[in-house]
């Protein structure tokens, strides 16, 4: 009686541990792919609800999988139709999967900055206007689209992106851009309206003139951009200079550096300065008008060698109107003599033509 009672339990030990043995293996087997075959794929939410390009982007649910080789995401794109009311054409952009499981998806949302971003896949007419929408593809089930209304197409936010030959001042050719002159920028994710974002241009603040841009169906589009490049920003070198150019918008940001013209051109178009000093003669401030006036320095000479350097009061890249005084009196000792007055700037070691001269009698 024991012995078959102890062969009895030896059998039952045996095939309990057989039966936890296959329930173990098909549990490990349905979790090859994270979830259950059979389950259908549904889309509960997603966030963030405007995600933009190369953000990530949480996608909750069922009928998931944890093989990221059985998952597909789609953002939708532009659209275009294949025999309405029997397939149409989805033009989507795919998302990178970098994390699954049968409830959760983590993916990141690819970038747009040409229509080689885009792809097609095919939906059947009972997901009409199923773009617009997110669409989830696992393995072998039918694709699932987000069911949300047509006005509640999800809508992503476009990166700032400007174009590899996007910047160009406005109204001229090229890329040479001096301070005060409008700048146009072509790209994408330029923002909706021009508080939205912030250029820098050089480090320097810019006011963004206007925005346009075109949403397509699911997004935002492509725009254009109209700054005004800052006086501030020319740099007192000779020659061209990089500008760099920063656009910022929702903690995003795009750097692009072009060649540039360092400061706008110094134009004189008139000064007071005095022809003919007498022994004895008032001496009194003297004035220069015109364009840019940011030389810094009046210098008197002799022909030979400078005698004397005088400041000149509010030079600046923007200034039109400056001052110096000339202190004739350091003059007289040389005697009867006539000098040339010449406009300079001592950072760039650049002088700017002969205002005039100024005659010595005794």
């Amino acid at each position: 009686m024991f012995r078959i009672t102890k062969s009895i339990w030896r059998t039952l030990v045996g095939a309990t541990a057989l039966m936890c043995c296959l329930t173990s293996c098909k549990k490990d087997a349905g979790n090859d792919d994270g979830g259950d075959p059979n389950a259908p794929v549904v889309i509960s939410s997603y966030a963030p609800e405007k995600p933009m390009w190369g953000q990530e982007v949480i996608i909750n649910g069922s009928g998931f999988s944890s093989n990221l080789s059985e998952v597909e995401v789609y953002f939708p794109g532009n659209n275009a139709y294949i025999n309405p009311g029997y397939l149409e054409m989805m033009r989507v952009i795919t998302a990178e999967v970098i994390e699954a499981s049968p409830t959760r998806l983590k993916v990141k949302m690819p970038y747009i900055t040409s229509l080689s971003s885009f792809g097609n896949i095919m939906i059947p007419s009972s997901l009409h206007n199923g773009y617009g929408k997110i669409a989830v593809k696992i393995g072998d089930k039918p694709l699932y689209t987000f069911p949300v209304q047509e006005s509640e197409y999800i809508y992503f936010r476009a990166a700032p992106f400007i174009n590899g030959a996007g910047i160009e001042p406005y109204g001229y050719g090229g890329v040479y851009v001096k301070p005060g002159r409008k700048v146009r920028f072509s790209g994408k994710g330029f923002g909706l309206t021009t508080t939205e974002g912030t250029l820098t241009i050089n480090g320097r603040q810019a006011v963004i003139d206007s925005v346009w841009y075109n949403v397509v169906v699911s997004g935002e589009g492509c725009w254009n951009m109209i700054a005004t490049f800052p006086a501030e920003a020319g740099s007192k070198v000779s020659g061209n200079v990089d500008h760099t150019y920063t656009y910022t918008r929702f903690g995003a940001s795009v750097t692009r550096t072009v060649p540039g013209i360092a400061l706008p051109d110094l134009v004189v178009t008139g000064n007071t300065l005095l022809g003919n000093y007498t022994t004895g003669m008032s001496v009194t401030d003297f004035t220069i008008t015109g364009m840019s006036l940011y030389a810094n320095q009046i210098r008197i000479s002799n022909g030979a060698s400078v005698v004397a350097t005088v400041p000149i009061t509010g030079a600046s890249v923007s200034a039109t109107s400056v001052s110096s005084f000339i202190p004739l009196s350091i003059l007289l000792p040389l005697g009867a003599a006539t000098y040339s007055v010449v406009l300079y700037d001592s950072d760039l070691n650049q002088g700017f033509g002969t205002l005039g001269s100024i005659t010595i009698s005794p």
